[in-house]
C-alpha cells in the first residue's frame, strides 16, 4: 500500500494552524479525464474534448477568478513550467491517462455552438 501523502489536519482543528503557502508549493489534480495544477496565483487547466479544446489552458486566478482570460501564449515558459509539475504529479501518483479523442473538425468551440438549447428547438 502506498503511502499517504499531504499534511495533517489536526492542527487546523485544534485551531493552532495558520495557512503558510511557500513560493514552491503547488497542487495537482485530475478527474474525468481534466486535469489541472494549481501554484500560487496560477492554475494550468485541461479540458479534453468535447468539452474543451484538449489544449492546455493558464490563469491568473488572484486576477481572473471565473478562468475566462487564457494566458498560455503569454506566460508560455510558466506554462510549460507547470506542465511539467503536472506530468511530475501524474509519475509519482500512477495517473492513468486517457488516450484523447481527436478534436471534432472546426474545434471543440465549434462543436459546442453546434449542439447549442437554441439549436435543439
Amino acid at each position: 500500500m502506498a503511502p499517504l501523502r499531504g499534511r495533517s489536519l489536526v492542527p487546523l482543528l485544534a485551531g493552532e494552524f495558520r495557512a503558510r503557502k511557500g513560493p514552491h508549493e503547488w497542487l495537482g489534480f485530475e478527474l474525468g479525464g481534466e486535469k489541472a495544477l494549481r501554484k500560487g496565483a496560477w492554475k494550468l487547466v485541461l479540458m479534453p474534448v468535447p468539452f474543451g479544446s484538449g489544449d492546455w489552458r493558464l490563469y491568473r486566478i488572484d486576477r481572473d477568478p471565473a478562468e475566462l482570460y487564457d494566458r498560455a501564449e503569454e506566460y508560455a515558459d510558466r506554462k510549460e513550467e507547470l506542465v511539467a509539475l503536472w506530468e511530475q504529479y501524474a509519475r509519482e501518483n500512477g495517473v492513468v491517462v486517457a488516450k484523447p479523442e481527436p478534436a471534432p473538425e472546426g474545434g471543440a468551440d465549434d462543436a459546442a455552438q453546434k449542439s447549442s438549447p437554441s439549436d435543439r428547438e
